[in-house]
């Protein structure tokens, strides 16, 4: 990146418009279009401030968000497809868990004083889960695609979340069975998320635990483990993967999803980052280099080892118990 004094300032200002679209989408603004309205009619419709609310959304249309015509507003087709409430796209537990992160954020200077995290709040566990579930669901085909499960027959989604990969896995594979195991709130979500797809009861176990503390049960053919090993220190991190070898059949797979860093821990540039969302959030958690995991996952005694790249910010590493 060539750093110049434009550039600073463009750094250090775009949480505007992000602040901008995470208000717009805490007020449910978007769900008020049914055509293209005025300042006034949409002040009344949502009960604010009149003047308040014109301003934003000048400042949403300038920013593409919405459109205007004279002196009325309207959704973009993006924005209708994507920002309102009731539209199967909606990636709202996503666009929410962003608002409540940028509480989280605005503390980082004293966080990075300190060294340590702030208390993860419960009550924004559900939008975390469906914020996951949206990104997953652009990904989680691809992946199922990848990796070759056709001998497999019994999988565990460790820290399955929404359950999206293993759904993924299981439409894929006909023939595979699967093991969701999370904690006691994100599983009572992936039930219900479930419950609206296509998949059969028997196939789907789910199992509430914390998996470095509980048994994680055995003859797994595979073990998925999306977006886990950035929530924890390298010790913490040994020791699950230990369980997992220990959980595996021998011939069976494991696939680590995460943003993995090269060499410099530079790149990609959204994992850097990222580690900066886990200084936040826990006591050790952070983004590591792809030659770390992979010194752990050899260590236990995996071969086979290969990286899969995935999309821009995310890699897959897999590997077989021998």
């Amino acid at each position: 990146m060539n750093l110049s004094v434009a550039k600073i300032r463009e750094i250090a200002g775009c949480f505007w418009r992000s602040r901008i679209l995470l208000t717009a989408v805490e007020l449910k603004l978007f769900d008020v279009f049914d055509d293209f309205l005025s300042s006034e009619e949409v002040a009344k419709r949502l009960k604010i401030n009149e003047r308040a609310i014109e301003i934003l959304l000048h400042a949403l249309a300038a920013i593409g968000v919405l459109e205007k015509k004279g002196e009325k507003f309207g959704l973009t087709e993006v924005a209708a497809i994507f920002l309102r409430t009731d539209s199967e796209e909606y990636p709202g537990g996503g666009l929410r868990h962003m608002a409540h992160l940028w509480k989280d954020w605005s503390k980082l200077t004293s966080i990075i004083k300190s060294g340590c995290p702030i208390k993860r709040r419960k009550r924004i566990n559900r939008d975390f889960i469906l914020g996951m579930e949206h990104l997953a669901k652009e990904v989680a085909e691809k992946v199922a695609n990848l990796i070759d499960l056709s001998e497999a027959r019994l999988m565990l989604d460790l820290g399955a979340g929404s359950g999206a990969y293993s759904v993924a896995f299981l439409k894929r594979y006909p023939k595979l069975n699967a093991v969701l195991f999370d904690l006691p709130g994100p599983i009572n979500i992936a039930k219900e998320l479930i419950k609206k797809k296509k998949i059969e009861k028997k196939r789907i176990k789910f199992i509430k635990g914390d998996f470095l503390k509980d048994d994680l049960g055995n003859n797994y053919d595979f073990v998925w483990m999306s977006s886990i090993i950035h929530i924890f220190g390298e010790k913490e991190n040994k020791f699950l993967l230990k369980k997992v070898y220990q959980s595996l059949n021998n011939k069976g797979k494991i696939g680590i999803r995460d943003f993995l860093l090269d060499e410099s821990g530079l790149n990609p540039p959204w994992a850097a980052i990222f580690s900066v969302n886990m200084l936040i959030h826990t006591q050790k958690g952070r983004s590591y280099k792809e030659k770390e995991v992979i010194y752990w996952v050899k260590e236990l005694g995996f071969d086979s080892i290969k990286t899969i790249p995935l999309d821009e910010r995310s890699k897959i590493i897999l590997a077989i118990k021998p």
